[in-house]
């Protein structure tokens, strides 16, 4: 006997020995019912020395005419008809069946025919076609495991164990059940089978149930999901919480399982946590919809849990081992966030710490993708707030700040100079650069996410602005009196944007260029402030690492007017521009360079539609000193209208279209300076120059954020704004400008622009060099964090 996995490969002469066994003689005519569809794809039958046709009732039409020729013809040849159609059907043509001899072809039958001695159940006819007989051998093997004569289940415990390859006999543990239930979620073969075969898959399902009595329940009963998880959330965070389950579940649900062991629910909720945690979040979805629709309901859950505005401490209780529900979370959230925003020091940092530890890394909902409640959103709103709290706090510890009312600091018109530090103890320009975005970032996230009250938020976004605006204050206390004799004398600080040249790059020109084939590369990015390169930064890095080492972050302050065809001029021409100056720095460059015996310097200005003149130049090996200026971020500057954070999404999207390829083919061994000519400053009010400001230029231009005097100011206390004559500032004087005035960074200006630049203030003045050089060159490799 020789069977094959598929009907095509089945040996037509088993197929006849099975009939000659059901057919006592022959006859003229054979009907075969098989509505298993075993029965293979055969055109002609040999049995007893006859070979009969076989002609397949697809229907009535077409069988009666393939049948018409037999009809009362006596020398015709033998047929055997093969219907898969159920009884009522083949009635059509009982004309023909009666006269044949009928035999019911059945996985049942086949398989007791091949394994005689051993019975089956009318069970295995579930089976049809290609999947029985792809199953056949193993089918025989598996049954030699059970007794002679077996029962319905014993039947239905095979078939499934045939299709699985797992013996099914003894009970299954909880992990075997595990993953069969998984595998009946993801298998898509398995899937497919048990759509075939509802009766088999609904047994199995049965029997993984039975293994995991509590998923039963759940799929079943949607109240047994609310008692479920609302029992073991409880659990975690009050030692009595059975004592409050009836009054919370009411009579209904509490009658239904109230009788639950206790035991049962903390064996069975990790598990199935662990298991299928998407199941279980849509279930604690369910859960929170069932417990959010009655407020008194939610009022005690939350509760007893320990939400408490009262105590907080129970509330960071239950803050710090809280992992599945997500509404008592984000209340409890809003209410420390609040406390924060009121009182930053009243929270213990440590306690927040071990908060933002569990929802950022443990708490299930961070594997959410359906953005249940903004969930994740409100989890990375509390921690910005942290960290901007924490950036508040170090900023604040300025020893010229320790007490001080900034309340008061907008109300302050007078500079004194009395106060100022020096220039080296503007506090940590890394922190403090990041104070600005993450406020916008925070306003922005809490708006999306309905996280708190605008007037809650506003005042931890208060304190901020109140806080710039001190170190603006002491900022331009300390250029109103330093700046003149900066300019008139050398200084190793701080190092001004006309000192770029000399200082910083000509040095390291010499250090790190000895061969012909090595090249400098200026990526100079108009309006690039400090915390525009903190953003850029990550790809920055990413571009580099492993390639080149960074040398350091340098502090350049820009001269006066902050603008970028003066910064420019003075950055490459390491001189100061000559009273009005528009594009000349281009021209300037050049000799500039080749007075400091520098030859072969190109510069290229990003356009948009250069991109090969761009490639070009990066691979150029005849070019000593390659400028490359990019000028996207002044140009979104320029229309913005939107809040900070969401810019620079957009100036991170565009840099990483606009410049990350330049910097990836930048060859390993070139000297790299990413710099900036000025920044900028958000003009968030609508108040011009005052009357006597005006009074003074009149019918003079101004610009946005400094203005050109004809004579010398009448008055130099004139609220937030710092008069030079243009000598003082390095400046040739012109007819209209022999004096400047400028604006400070708490000065607000009338401007249709939201982000305006040109005058005094840290975010305008205060900008970045950042240096890479070859790390064969004996550099740290490593980036700093």
């Amino acid at each position: 006997m020789s069977t094959n996995r598929s009907e095509d490969w089945i040996d037509s002469s088993w197929i006849e020995n099975y009939l000659r066994n059901s057919v006592a003689t022959p006859d003229r005519w054979l009907f075969i019912h098989d509505t298993s569809r075993v029965f293979p794809s055969l055109h002609v039958l040999k049995l007893f020395d006859r070979e009969y046709e076989v002609i397949f009732f697809e229907g009535d039409l077409r069988i009666r005419q393939s049948l018409e020729r037999y009809k009362d013809n006596p020398e015709a040849p033998a047929a055997c008809i093969v219907s898969h159609q159920p009884h009522e059907t083949n009635l059509q043509i009982l004309d023909y069946i009666v006269r044949s001899q009928a035999v019911e072809m059945t996985p049942q039958s086949i398989l007791e025919f091949a394994q005689p001695g051993y019975s089956w159940t009318h069970s295995v006819n579930q089976l049809c076609g290609e999947d029985f007989w792809t199953l056949f051998e193993r089918l025989q093997t598996y049954r030699l495991n059970y007794p002679r004569s077996m029962t319905p289940a014993e039947a239905m415990n095979l078939l499934i164990s045939t299709q699985l390859e797992i013996d099914l006999r003894a009970s299954l543990s909880v992990r075997e059940a595990v993953e069969i239930w998984q595998r009946m979620e993801r298998d898509t073969d398995l899937v497919t089978w048990g759509e075939k075969y509802p009766r088999l898959f609904q047994s199995l399902d049965l029997k993984v149930r039975a293994a995991l009595p509590l998923m039963d329940k759940l799929e079943a009963d949607t109240d047994f999901v609310h008692f479920l998880w609302t029992s073991y959330s409880l659990a975690q965070h009050n030692e009595d919480y059975d004592l409050f389950l009836p009054e919370l579940f009411g009579d209904k649900i509490w009658k239904k399982y109230g009788n639950t062991p206790p035991e049962e629910i903390w064996r069975a909720c990790p598990q199935l946590i662990q298991s299928d945690p998407e199941r279980v979040m849509d279930q604690i979805r369910q859960t929170e919809i069932w417990l959010t629709q009655d407020q008194q309901r939610q009022e005690l859950f939350q509760r007893w849990v320990g939400l408490d505005a009262s105590n907080l401490s129970k509330t960071i209780e239950y803050l710090k081992k809280e992992v599945l529900f997500c509404v008592p979370v984000r209340d409890a959230l809003r209410l420390l966030a609040a406390q924060l925003c009121h009182f930053p020091e009243s929270l213990d940092v440590d306690e927040i710490h071990k908060i933002i530890e569990n929802i950022q890394r443990r708490h299930l909902f961070q594997a959410n993708t359906t953005n249940y409640l903004q969930i994740k959103d409100i989890f990375r709103a509390f921690t910005d707030l942290v960290v901007l709290n924490q950036l508040i706090a170090r900023a604040e510890c300025k020893s010229w700040l320790a007490g001080e009312d900034r309340s008061q600091i907008k109300n302050q018109v007078i500079l004194n100079p009395d106060t100022i530090d020096e220039v080296t103890d503007w506090g940590d320009q890394a922190h403090l650069s990041k104070l600005e975005l993450m406020a916008a970032e925070l306003e922005q996230l809490n708006f999306q996410c309905d996280f708190l009250p605008t007037p809650v938020i506003g005042e931890v976004l208060g304190r901020v602005k109140e806080l710039i605006d001190a170190y603006n204050i002491n900022f331009a206390q300390q250029i109103a009196t330093s700046f003149p004799a900066w300019i008139a004398s050398d200084r190793d600080k701080p190092l001004l944007t006309v000192d770029f040249l000399d200082t910083l790059f000509f040095p390291r020109y010499q250090q790190y260029l000895q061969e012909k084939s090595q090249s400098t590369y200026i990526f100079m990015f108009d309006g690039m402030r400090w915390d525009t390169w903190e953003a850029i930064k990550p790809k920055v890095l990413g571009s580099f690492q492993g390639r080149l080492a960074l040398d350091g972050v340098f502090p350049l302050v820009s001269i006066l007017p902050s603008t970028t065809a003066y910064n420019k001029y003075a950055i490459f021409t390491g001189e100061f521009p000559n009273g009005e100056v528009s594009s000349d720095w281009e021209e300037a460059l050049v000799p500039a360079f080749q007075k400091r015996g520098i030859h072969g310097v190109r510069w290229i200005r990003d356009d948009g539609t250069n991109q090969a003149e761009m490639l070009a130049l990066i691979e150029t090996d005849d070019v000593p000193v390659k400028v490359l200026n990019f000028t996207f971020i002044d140009q979104e500057l320029q229309q913005a209208t939107q809040n900070l954070s969401t810019v620079y999404e957009e100036i991170k999207v565009n840099f990483e279209r606009l410049v990350q390829p330049y910097l990836e083919r930048v060859p390993s061994d070139s000297l790299i300076f990413l710099m900036s000519d000025r920044g900028f400053i958000e003009s968030t009010d609508s108040q011009v120059f005052s009357e006597e400001i005006l009074q003074m230029y009149s019918g003079t231009p101004h610009h946005q954020r400094y203005i050109g005097l004809a004579t010398p100011p009448t008055s130099t206390d004139l609220g937030h704004f710092v008069f030079f004559s243009a000598e003082q500032i390095g400046l040739q004087p012109t007819e209209d400008a022999l004096h400047y005035g400028f604006a400070t960074g708490c000065t607000q200006v009338l401007s249709a622009k939201r982000y305006v630049h040109g005058g005094i203030s840290i975010q305008e003045m205060l900008i970045p060099c950042v240096v890479f050089v070859p790390t064969a060159k004996g550099q740290l490799e490593i980036f700093p964090s």
